[in-house]
């Protein structure tokens, strides 16, 4: 019911059973946080199959997605399990939807039922989940036919392959009323952290963040240099008609744009972004892999070896590079904070256990001390 204020529903389902089971020991989350993140791998790599890419650069959006260190508390933190939820449905939805259309079909009612339904859950997981219709937009226009100008031709595309994007759009308007009018709605608290605030320097301030983190320059880079990264990724997609590479320019471009006017969102709120710079990155490598290819193998040391198993040897040492700088990260960087940041958690739960408290089902607790 997404015209309420809920906050997040779909967080009692990975919440509430793990607690009923195991009670307040955090290993068993953790664990489910990491097959959700799995299974978010894969269809990351189902996401880049249906814009048309092959195995391997699928395979290099797979392994990105297992590890991208500027998202690190993503996969060490369970209160981020929203935005798993989030794009675990998000992904569905979307390849869903791809398969689909990429057979050259448009959904049936049921098949537009389901997709709605998956939809929801990414709604109801977390606000990232509003940019699907534009998405969807940009899907139809880049990769399919634009829909036309004509107010005629535009009702019947309306109709037909934007009838899926108009659906989406109206879980949205509910999905916003409730955030925005609801009585506890995020918009509406007495904390600033979720009002959206239109100016420019927090435009800039996102941006040098959100750049900051998928490039793994942490904390941030200045001004200058997110701007020249733009600038560099603008002319690599646009310079040749390559739809899957603009498609990926407006994905990273408009998905992060639920936070781009709130304060201090980065790393794991990225989770959606992140798909798109993965293929991105994916394509563009395999694009030049051939090139270094035939540099390579005019080597005397790797002549012998021909263009096939040189372009093999160099996709390869590509991968294990990039996993062994995330692993690296995470072995100097997040292992070595994981205690100090468990700390209160653990005293959190000591206190519950120790109080042992015993409430009756739909009874009220006041914390009289709360620090």
């Amino acid at each position: 019911m997404l015209w309420h204020d809920w906050s997040r529903p779909m967080g009692g389902l990975f919440y509430l059973p793990i607690f009923l089971t195991f009670g307040l020991n955090p290993v068993p989350y953790h664990a489910v946080l990491l097959l959700l993140l799995l299974a978010g791998a894969y269809l990351m790599y189902r996401f880049a199959r249906v814009l048309g890419c092959g195995e391997l650069p699928a395979a290099i959006v797979a392994l990105i997605a297992c590890y991208h260190r500027g998202l690190n508390n993503l996969y060490y933190n369970s209160a981020f399990v929203f935005d798993a939820l989030c794009g675990l449905f998000y992904f569905a939805a979307f390849v869903y939807y791809a398969r689909i259309r990429s057979s050259g079909h448009f959904l049936s009612r049921g098949q537009t039922a389901a997709f709605l339904g998956i939809y929801l859950c990414a709604l109801n997981s977390k606000e990232m989940a509003v940019t699907m219709p534009v998405i969807l937009l940009a899907y139809e226009w880049l990769l399919h036919e634009p829909p036309p100008w004509r107010w005629k031709a535009l009702a019947k595309w309306l109709r037909g392959p934007g009838s899926v994007l108009c659906w989406s759009a109206l879980l949205n308007l509910a999905f916003i009323y409730g955030k925005r009018f609801g009585p506890d709605g995020f918009m509406n608290g007495p904390s600033s952290a979720y009002k959206p605030v239109l100016a420019l320097e927090r435009i800039v301030d996102f941006q040098e963040r959100y750049i900051g983190d998928i490039f793994y320059h942490l904390p941030s880079f200045d001004g200058l240099a997110t701007l020249l990264i733009w600038l560099a990724l603008t002319y690599l997609v646009w310079r040749r008609k390559r739809p899957l590479l603009r498609f990926c320019w407006f994905y990273v471009l408009l998905t992060p744009l639920p936070v781009d006017f709130l304060e201090g969102r980065k790393r794991a709120c990225l989770y959606i972004c992140l798909a798109g710079w993965a293929v991105l990155a994916a394509t563009l490598f395999t694009d030049w892999l051939p090139s270094a290819t035939r540099v390579v193998a005019a080597e005397p040391l790797f002549r012998r070896l021909g263009l096939r198993r040189t372009r093999t040897m160099l996709a390869a040492a590509g991968m294990i590079l990039l996993a062994l700088g995330s692993w690296r990260f995470k072995q100097t960087e997040v292992a070595p904070a994981i205690p100090h940041l468990g700390e209160q958690t653990a005293e959190v739960l000591a206190e519950f256990r120790s109080v042992n408290p015993r409430v009756r089902p739909g009874a009220t607790v006041v914390f009289l001390d709360d620090p």
